[in-house]
């Protein structure tokens, strides 16, 4: 018998019997502890990866070695080769000693993987040596944590030690979803003491790092912290554990009474609940509630995280005010914006209602120990009723809100924004339509004027106060827009116009879109002509979309409310010639300043509270009384677009017939220097 026959066969041993078995105890972790974390951290295990390296390097050996055993083989140009094959023999021995120390060694850490009282202990070691793999620990530990809540048999020592390692250093948003996952599981399986726990160290933890030595710190960090205790209060009422509610607002390591995770000013209140309401648009997506899920999943959730803040607000009166600082019971500082005060008005009822069905709760009242607050008692101790202090509160906001709304000025900011944005839209206006303006002086010619040539629009003033513009989206363009609209509609009618009253022929044909253009080849006109159209379906006349049809110019311009479907033909020099005006006595009435290098283009906003004169007179005339008036602004945009057109021209008006028949009417069409020319009756079809 051969010296190393003993070694290949306890490689072959282990390979064959005790490998086979240790995977496949490997693979029951994930049954033992339903943990795909645990199984990896195993995996991980420098026990593991040894055997496993030790077996695959004995077999390996033991296939050089045979080369040995069988013949001698030399490799001429591999000297490493040839030493690893003359001593493989050697090689081999000491890797399966190594194989057996590390099978034992293996074996070894299966047991303390395999009994739940070892394993532990075994992590608590890991994770208070802050090794590079203390994440790894913590997530085993984390999953060991939810299956024994959920056998409620939580081990409180396994849970302060996971809480303590999770709310080190700066938190994560990753790491604040871990403690609520954790959390969600207590609640739901009623394990109050671990909620205690933790808001225990919570508390420790806020005390240290955001209050040291009784400075409290002011971040981003600390309100964060802050407003997941708030939500961890909302799941409580969710899920009526209101002992352990009791519990937390019990808890305190200060005199008098106080909690720095909870609120001790009703301003935090109801500072957190607005923004709940208004600025928390996916909380049951970052925090979930168990058995909330679907489209309304955040409205349930930030009901009871309002519901939460209304138990707040009730908790200030059982605040004793033993210090001249602590003031339970102090109104709220009123927000900075007329929108944000709006915004409080009109929520304040539903807090109320959430107060009102708290102070009903029967048993909710009693397990807080709050049934002393009744009007009676609040009466006897000089305090508001609840509901009382909502509705006083709601009535100085109200008040604050129409003194604001009359005395605040104008926020220069968007005013000028305002003017900018009237600029840009009614100059890009301007610059499409003066394309069809004739160059050449047009006199002893007939005046086309705009009309009415300013645009005014009372609008309250709240829209120009410093707040978010998103209350008003299109304060800054809906009256430029409504100015384009009416200067498009201007020099379409003049067009009309001049082909009713100026033109020589009275030329005017209706015509289905596939022969539009084959009408327009047979008028025999050529560069020096143009085509206008107004509002002309460019889907079903194709040629629209071009800039020219055979060196005709195309200008194409949107429909307007009286001028659709229409297209005009005329000579160049017989285009109107457009100009803008400067305003007269209106400026000074308007307060009109120009916003326009390159036309007579002017605008103001006026603060109606300040104004005087005619201008509140006209004001009166819309309806509006004189406090209305005083919240308002008076916005308005001044342009006059003077349009002259010769006398004696020729204009073709060619319309799209829309109707069902079909006017068949090119043979109608004539020359456009041809006074034979007729309009082409619409009643003929095809």
């Amino acid at each position: 018998m051969n010296a190393i026959d003993p070694y290949i066969t306890v490689t072959i041993s282990l390979l064959g019997v005790a490998y086979p078995i240790l995977l496949q105890a490997v693979a029951r972790l994930d049954d033992k502890y339903s943990s795909a974390h645990i199984v990896d951290l195993f995996r991980r295990e420098k026990e593991y990866k040894c055997f496993k390296r030790c077996l695959i390097a004995s077999l390996v050996f033991v296939v050089i070695w045979s080369f040995r055993y069988e013949s001698i083989i030399q490799f001429d140009n591999c000297r490493l080769l040839n030493y690893l094959i003359n001593h493989s023999a050697t090689i081999l021995m000491g890797i399966t000693i190594l194989l057996v120390v590390s099978f034992f060694y293996f074996v070894r850490k299966i047991v303390i993987y395999y009994t739940t009282k070892n394993f532990i202990s075994y992590l608590k070691k890991k994770i208070k040596k802050k090794c590079k793999k203390n994440d790894c620990y913590l997530e085993a530990l984390s999953d060991i944590l939810l299956q024994s809540i959920q056998k409620r048999l939580p081990n409180k020592d396994l849970w302060k030690i996971w809480v303590e390692n999770k709310l080190q250093g700066v938190i994560s948003e990753q790491t604040y979803r871990d403690i609520w996952d954790i959390l969600c599981v207590a609640v739901q399986y009623e394990q109050d003491d671990l909620i205690i726990e933790y808001w225990e160290i919570a508390y420790q933890h806020y005390t240290n790092n955001f209050c040291p030595n009784g400075i409290k710190k002011d971040t981003p960090e600390q309100k964060k912290f802050i407003e997941f205790h708030y939500i961890l209060g909302g799941l409580l009422i969710c899920k009526q554990r209101y002992s352990c509610i009791r519990r937390i607002f019990a808890y305190t390591t200060s005199e008098p009474l106080g909690s720095v995770l909870l609120p001790t000013v009703m301003q935090d209140i109801f500072t957190f609940y607005f923004d709940v309401r208004e600025q928390y648009p996916h909380t049951s997506g970052q925090y979930p509630f168990p058995q909330e899920s679907g489209l309304q999943a955040d409205a349930v959730v930030k009901n009871w995280i309002c519901s939460y803040m209304a138990i707040l607000f009730l908790r200030q009166y059982t605040i004793p005010s033993l210090l001249i600082t602590i003031k339970p019971l102090e109104d709220p500082i009123p927000p900075k914006t007329q929108g944000e005060i709006r915004t409080w008005i009109d929520g304040l009822d539903g807090f109320k209602k959430l107060v009102n069905e708290h102070l009903d709760n029967a048993e909710l009242m009693k397990i807080l120990k709050w049934q002393i607050i009744s009007r009676e008692w609040c009466t006897q101790n000089d305090k508001p009723y609840p509901l009382d202090f909502i509705e006083e509160f709601k009535a100085k906001l109200e008040s604050t809100y129409q003194n604001n709304a009359l005395t605040m000025p104008l926020f220069m900011t968007k005013v000028e924004k305002f003017n900018n944005s009237s600029k840009n839209i009614i100059e890009k206006a301007m610059n499409s339509i003066m394309q069809i303006s004739n160059t050449d002086n047009i006199d002893n010619a007939d005046k086309w004027t705009s009309g009415k040539n300013i645009l005014s629009c009372l609008i309250s003033k709240d829209t120009f106060s410093e707040c978010p513009e998103s209350e008003n989206p299109h304060f800054d363009t809906f009256l430029a827009n409504s100015v384009v609209d009416k200067l498009r509609k201007d020099i379409s009618d003049s067009f009309l116009d001049a082909r009713k009253t100026r033109n020589k022929g009275k030329i005017e044909y209706l015509l289905v879109p596939e022969i539009i253009f084959k009408a327009i080849d047979k008028l025999n006109v050529d560069k020096q002509y143009v085509i206008v159209s107004f509002g002309m379906d460019v889907d079903k006349v194709p040629e629209l979309k071009k800039e020219n049809y055979n060196d005709i110019i195309i200008y194409a311009f949107e429909r307007t409310s009286s001028v659709n479907n229409i297209l005009f033909v005329l000579k160049k020099i017989d285009l109107p010639k457009i100009t803008t005006l400067p305003p007269d006595n209106q400026k000074r009435k308007y307060s009109l300043e120009k916003i326009s290098e390159d036309f007579e283009l002017y605008a103001s906003v006026i603060d109606l509270n300040e104004a005087k004169g005619t201008i509140l007179e006209d004001a009166r005339k819309q309806g509006k009384t004189d406090d209305e008036i005083k919240k308002s602004a008076l916005l308005n945009i001044f342009i006059d677009m003077e349009i002259k057109w010769k006398n004696g021209i020729e204009i073709i008006q060619i319309q799209q017939h829309t109707g069902k028949s079909k006017p068949d009417v090119l043979d109608d069409v004539k020359p456009i220097n041809n006074k034979s020319s007729k309009r082409a009756p619409k009643n003929k079809n095809c």
